[in-house]
């Protein structure tokens, strides 16, 4: 019983023709793709070696292979074919999701490891640092020492240069006295040689 018919050409076509694949992958030759052609070289069928009259097939040209539609099962190639696609789609995504997790676990860790160089470098920089203000601390409790001993000493030389200087003072100030004391000694000289030069002139 046919299902399709053309009124202008007088075509007819099964349903089930009408619902095959135009091409397909099976068993019995796997170099190349099987075509649905139509068997206008009369070849015989690769499976049951039976040459048919006109109509439809499956067929190789490179290869001049032909398949009756009968002969096959496309439906289960068809599902086998792709369930052999899903378990090596599903082997991809399995060897994905490993190579992933693999590279997320090795950039877990190395970011652990930058994590951990990162306080080690810290910790360093925090010991760099108590030790720069220790020598800090103890330079600056050594110049205060010098400093106070520099004080020391700078008075120690001002009292001496005071004692010095009074000293001095008291030099000049005697020095000053005993000149005075000649200073006067020497005029009441002078006054007494004068009234001698005069009392000897009068004689």
């Amino acid at each position: 019983m046919y299902t399709y018919f053309f009124l202008d050409c007088g075509f007819k076509l099964h349903k089930r023709c009408a619902e095959l694949p135009l091409k397909m992958d099976h068993s019995c030759h796997r170099k190349h793709p099987l075509v649905l052609q139509f068997n206008s070289e009369r070849r015989a069928c690769k499976i049951c070696q039976v040459t048919q009259g006109r109509g439809y097939l499956y067929g190789c040209s490179p290869c001049e292979l032909a398949i009756h539609i009968d002969c096959l099962s496309p439906l289960p190639v068809i599902e086998s074919l792709l369930a052999v696609q899903e378990t090596n789609l599903q082997g991809q995504i399995n060897q994905l999701k490993t190579e992933l997790n693999e590279k997320v676990n090795n950039l877990v860790a190395e970011v652990r490891s930058r994590d951990l160089q990162i306080r080690q470098m810290e910790d360093h920089l925090q010991q760099l640092s108590k030790e720069h203000m220790q020598l800090t601390k103890n330079l600056e409790d050594e110049l205060k020492l010098k400093i106070k001993d520099l004080e020391k000493e700078v008075d120690k030389q001002r009292n001496m240069i005071l004692d010095v200087s009074e000293e001095k003072r008291e030099v000049i100030r005697q020095l000053t006295f005993s000149l005075d004391h000649y200073r006067s000694g020497y005029k009441e000289l002078q006054t007494f040689l004068k009234h001698k030069r005069q009392a000897f002139i009068a004689l």
